[in-house]
């Protein structure tokens, strides 16, 4: 599992935030991701974006 934002360029670091669900995110991150861990290579099987977005970021990204 992977996951990345889009942001401003004067985004807050999320560990600043006061949001409940990104202290969760993070509490998760914390004790369930092996960061030693270095993956060779990454297939995207999902996203969660809406076709819109999805579409912008291709033409932006890709």
């Amino acid at each position: 599992m992977s996951w990345f934002s889009i942001q401003k360029s004067n985004h807050k670091d999320v560990k600043l935030s006061e949001h409940k669900i990104d202290k969760v995110h993070l509490k998760y991150w914390e004790e369930c991701i092996d960061k030693s861990y270095t993956p060779k290579y990454q297939k995207h099987l999902v996203s969660f974006m809406p076709n819109e977005v999805n579409e912008l970021f291709n033409s932006l990204y890709l």
